[in-house]
């Protein structure tokens, strides 16, 4: 009796096993399409469908001093290319009537950033994120990143660092959480 091959019911997995048999390339003990699908949709693009806002914790405010969280380490899969750009993000913010815990910082940047879209897009992300839920007088989101897609394409640009920023408030509060960001050094990661 012949077993047939179920087709799977998963897109994704099966756009990745189409990938792989066109590819030809055999390797020994390669994951599964359906474990390279499951990667892709828990990992790379975990916060894919996500809203941010909602998961980050609301504490009454107890200073008025600014918060900071920089060197978070992130990725984003480019909806152009679906490469993945590797980086940090950083993020200052002056509370308002709310702060929060480092770890929803964190999950938020994460959230923000584990998805298809351009670098830029998530930078805004993460702020608008930040004011719906908490409500700060100002915030800076910082993301510097590498993305292979345009290094493959320019190869005099190999070592490029993309930065982008997205903020949010008054100039003179802004200027006061610069000073808690990283400055612009493109070859520091």
């Amino acid at each position: 009796m012949q077993r047939r091959h179920q087709q799977s019911s998963d897109p994704l997995e099966a756009a990745f096993k189409q990938l792989l048999a066109e590819s030809s390339v055999g390797l020994p003990n390669a994951p599964s399409a359906r474990a390279i699908a499951t990667f892709w949709r828990t990992k790379l693009l975990y916060g894919e469908g996500k809203n941010p806002a909602p998961r980050i914790k609301r504490i009454p405010l107890s200073t008025q001093d600014p918060i900071a969280i920089v060197d978070v380490a992130i990725h984003l899969v480019c909806p152009h290319h679906l490469t993945v750009a590797l980086g940090v993000a950083h993020l200052a913010f002056l509370p308002s009537r709310f702060t929060t815990s480092l770890g929803s910082l964190s999950r938020l940047i994460q959230i923000c950033t584990a998805r298809r879209l351009l670098q830029e897009d998530a930078t805004r992300l993460i702020i608008d994120s930040l004011v719906e839920r908490l409500g700060p007088r100002a915030a800076i989101a910082l993301i510097d990143a590498r993305h292979p897609c345009h290094h493959l394409r320019h190869p005099r640009s190999m070592l490029s660092l993309i930065r982008t920023r997205a903020d949010h408030g008054e100039p003179t509060h802004l200027k006061r959480l610069e000073s808690l960001l990283p400055p612009w050094q493109p070859n520091r990661h």
